[in-house]
């Protein structure tokens, strides 16, 4: 068979479909360039693997691509096979995560530093599939369910996928504190609109997914404008700055935006970008600004938010000397959009109790951290007043403290935000964000540093392997693993660690008169996660074992977000009981559990189910 010319081999490898995920298309490469000189010279166009780039390396760390470019001289196949290298080491690094405890700080810091040059490797991982068993508890004893996830779920899957996030969210939220802090600093060009889409960074999303939410959204509203005839240009006699802002106003509700109804209105989804500019549309006065804010702004409009009472609403300036400024009120727009200065915002200003020496600070441009810090007080509020915020609080009160603290400065805010910081952004955020920006000896910097150390020691005790068949731990019934409900208080629980005896403090035992039990504090304690996602630490007198459902075990899975921290799976012995799979660091802690936890379990299985 004849060889194809090398610009037909080309041709052909042009038509290869790009993937930010799929490594089909680089396998052909592959194919290629291990064949003869021909195919591998086809290969070896620099062209071809551009579109391959930029679909799979979305971010990247500004310094390093510049380098990175300078050493390649702009070729793609080389920046993608050098960046596939640096995946490769990262994938090694979160394995070593995954699977033991020694060193995890170490390799979590590792990971982490490497930055926005692997944040695309470490997304694929979270996108991995997790065992169907945990996604639907009906399906967790169906034999054709273990077959598909034995071929296509990796080992250990939600644990990888665990740690990949709680590193992924931490390098995210860097970027955030980041802008913030030049913000605070005054450095560099942060607009409103670029600092409050961070606030999705913060909760792990990343910043591109909202810039390319708003960028798409600013090509259908030009779009919208040009259909209506709107003139931009204000030389232009036709030029009707108040038109093109009612414009706007009405295309946002042509895609969806509006006032949140009051039944919606304290939802935690109404905060943030990434929802708000897709499943929560309908949302609050501030969230609708920054929409407006952004839109009026790519075509030119001075556009800011005011820091009015009650309602935020955008300020417009003209570029016209002889026109006044005006304001748009977006959640208000189907009643009235526009308002003057007189006759509309002055007044209503001054029914709420403002002082008239005061009015400046509600009628002219609010700068970024105002806004900022409004949305950390709206973060609060909403948490008081949702229901249902409780158990997904932790990542906006993060943000909201971490807010305050960048810009109020006042120490208090530290032990809050701290409440709200999980062990890798301890490992990390601490000693690479908040410390370096006080001096050693502030209270700030004090606050921070004990809550590394205290996360360091928690490690460090963990460590250790817990052999039961140690002398002194030889009385220590229950294995990690175990689902109890609590003798007293009734709660549903699983033990994730266990002491052989208790270790808290005098002061916490007395609070919680452990010395009126009645084997008091000598006999074993279990660190335990109990149903409503709380840790606690319990005695071994108040365990009632009980036999495990597999609906409860994939409950715990999806109302505790460390679950996997402890556990990979949920698998079915040879007794057809349901039962924990303990992730790999959890077997490194407590090798001997295992089979003390089969027994059990089996021992259960006359009972009846919880």
């Amino acid at each position: 068979m004849p060889e194809l010319p090398l610009d037909v081999l080309i041709h052909i490898l042009a038509f290869l479909p790009p993937s930010p995920s799929s490594d089909a298309s680089i396998a052909v490469f592959q194919a290629f360039s291990e064949s003869n000189s021909l195919l591998r010279e086809a290969a070896s166009v620099s062209s071809l693997w551009k579109p391959h780039y930029q679909a799979r390396y979305q971010h990247s760390d500004e310094g390093c691509e510049e380098e990175r470019l300078e050493r390649t001289q702009g070729d793609w196949r080389s920046l993608y096979l050098e960046r596939r290298k640096l995946d490769c080491l990262a994938l090694a690094i979160l394995d070593k995560i995954v699977r033991r405890r020694n060193d995890q700080p170490k390799h979590i810091r590792s990971l982490y530093d490497m930055g926005f040059d692997v944040i695309d490797a470490l997304t694929i991982e979270c996108e991995q599939p997790t065992p169907r068993r945990i996604r639907d508890f009906t399906l967790w004893s169906s034999d054709a369910c273990a077959r598909e996830d034995e071929e296509v779920i990796a080992h250990f899957a939600i644990t990888r996928k665990y740690w990949a996030r709680s590193v992924t969210s931490a390098i995210h939220r860097r970027y955030a504190l980041g802008l913030w802090d030049n913000l605070r600093r005054d450095e560099g060009d942060v607009s409103f609109e670029t600092s409050f889409s961070a606030l999705s960074s913060f909760l792990g999303e990343s910043h591109l997914k909202v810039d390319n939410l708003l960028s798409d959204l600013k090509r259908a509203c030009r779009i919208y404008l040009e259909d209506n005839k709107c003139v931009y240009d204000p030389t232009e006699p036709s030029y009707d700055l108040r038109g093109i802002c009612k414009t706007i106003c009405s295309f946002m509700k042509v895609e969806g935006f509006g006032p949140a109804s009051h039944v919606n209105f304290h939802v935690m989804e109404n905060i943030f970008p990434h929802t708000y500019l897709t499943t929560n549309k309908e949302s609050i006065p501030i969230s609708l600004i920054h929409i407006f804010v952004a839109l009026a702004r790519d075509i030119g409009i001075q556009a800011s938010p005011i820091d009015f009472p009650g309602r935020v609403k955008a300020h417009i300036r003209s570029p016209r000397e002889e026109e006044e400024d005006f304001y748009v009120d977006v959640f208000g727009a189907d009643h009235k959009a526009i308002l003057n200065l007189h006759g509309d915002i002055i007044e209503r200003i001054l029914q709420t109790g403002v002082s008239p020496q005061d009015l400046d600070s509600y009628i002219l441009p609010a700068p970024p951290q105002g806004m900022l810090i409004r949305t950390s007080r709206n973060i609060i509020t909403t948490y008081h007043n949702d229901p249902t915020a409780e158990n997904r609080a932790m990542g906006p009160l993060y943000a909201a403290f971490s807010i305050f603290l960048l810009f109020a400065s006042r120490e208090h805010f530290v032990t809050q935000l701290v409440s709200h910081m999980g062990l890798t952004d301890a490992f990390t955020l601490i000693p690479d964000f908040w410390e370096p920006r006080y001096p050693i000896g502030h209270p700030i910097h004090t606050g921070f540093n004990m809550k590394y150390r205290e996360a360091m020691k928690a490690h460090e005790a963990t460590c250790a392997p817990c052999l039961r068949s140690a002398p002194e731990n030889q009385h220590v019934q229950y294995p990690v693993g175990l689902v109890f409900r609590h003798k007293s208080l009734k709660y549903i629980g699983c033990i994730v660690g266990w002491d052989n005896h208790c270790k808290m403090d005098d002061n916490w035992q007395q609070s919680m008169r452990i010395q009126q039990l009645g084997r008091g504090s000598s006999q074993p304690f279990y660190t335990c996660l109990a149903m409503d996602g709380t840790e606690r630490y319990v005695a071994e007198e108040n365990i009632n074992p009980v036999k495990p459902a597999a609906e409860h075990l994939v409950e715990f899975f999806n109302t505790i977000p460390s679950m996997p921290v402890y556990f990979s799976d949920i698998v079915e012995g040879d007794d057809a009981m349901p039962r924990l799979l303990y992730s790999p660091a959890m077997s490194d802690a407590f090798p001997e559990d295992a089979e003390i936890l089969k027994r059990l379990i089996s021992a259960l299985k006359s009972c009846a189910s919880l």
